[in-house]
């Protein structure tokens, strides 16, 4: 069987973090059995995200955490984890619940013979869900000609 190995990298997440830990946890134990691995990369967090992931990860040897103690941005914690990482796929998800475990797993049955597989929000087809508000979706898209303008 093949392993799955999923980075969550996770600044100042305490409140938010656990419900997607069990989801994804819940969800993978009962799809792959052992076959997969959950890397909680803690970046430099000022709350206490690193008690919760803790707490979540005793007694659980599919978990793993790191701790990094100077920040590193959410690219540098992803890399870490898969720097980290000993499976056959590696893959990340947000610490919020942005992606259910089941819309995840859905990369994994279709990566047939591609070396990579990306999500997006912004391709022909995708489905959103809760959809996004107006605000959101005007602030999303001011903010991304900026970044191109500046960029």
């Amino acid at each position: 069987m093949e392993k799955i190995i999923i980075t969550i990298p996770a600044y100042n997440e305490e409140k938010r973090i656990s419900p997607t830990l069990e989801q994804y946890y819940k969800f993978l134990k009962s799809k792959l059995k052992g076959d997969f691995e959950m890397i909680i990369v803690v970046n430099n967090c000022k709350d206490n995200t690193m008690d919760v992931a803790q707490k979540f990860a005793k007694d659980k040897a599919e978990i793993g955490i790191i701790h990094i103690s100077g920040y590193t941005g959410k690219g540098g914690a992803v890399m870490i984890g898969f720097e980290k990482a000993k499976g056959d796929y590696l893959g990340f998800t947000d610490a919020d619940g942005s992606t259910l475990p089941e819309e995840f797993f859905k990369l994994y049955e279709n990566k047939k013979d591609f070396d990579g597989i990306i999500a997006s929000r912004h391709i022909l087809g995708a489905k959103i869900y809760p959809r996004r508000t107006p605000k959101q979706e005007i602030s999303s898209w001011i903010f991304n000609k900026i970044v191109r303008i500046l960029f």
